[in-house]
């Protein structure tokens, strides 16, 4: 079954694994994408239209992964890789799909907006970052009581 308006939502810039659980459509055991002759697919684009190729509106996809290159695979599961490259783009709103070609049958398993949040590039500064120093921030699992009186 077709996983409808998955949204993938990074900053610019930043690197992020997209992880996607999968399952048989027909008794809901682990889907194994490591099966020979299993191809996938995943694209983003500035459209919809633009998952499969040039358009008058579209240039086509701007990402394009597949298994063992950008996409790896264990049984139930798979892994988009995605690179600060591959996030350095304009902030706004994309579409992207995941295809799975499986001995004749193809399944769209998901599809949604790719959101890329504006970021500013932070490189590093002449000379270094020697003469910076370093913030420190404490973050605390706890939660305060309020003590009544």
């Amino acid at each position: 079954m077709t996983e409808r308006n998955q949204t993938i939502d990074v900053y610019r810039g930043d690197s992020k694994i997209v992880l996607i659980d999968l399952t048989n459509a027909d008794d809901g055991l682990p889907y194994d994408p490591t099966t020979p002759g299993v191809t996938i697919q995943w694209r983003m684009a500035q459209t919809l239209y633009g998952l499969d190729g040039p358009t008058v509106l579209d240039p086509g996809p701007l990402l394009a992964k597949s298994l063992g290159s950008g996409i790896t695979a264990s049984p139930g599961q798979l892994q988009i890789l995605l690179t600060s490259v591959d996030t350095d783009r304009e902030a706004r709103e994309y579409m992207h799909a995941l295809r799975i070609y499986d001995s004749g049958d193809v399944a769209t398993t998901m599809y949604g907006t790719f959101l890329v949040r504006p970021m500013r590039r932070m490189g590093v500064l002449p000379g270094g970052a020697s003469g910076i120093k370093a913030a420190q921030i404490v973050l605390s699992a706890t939660v305060p009581t309020r003590v009544h009186t």
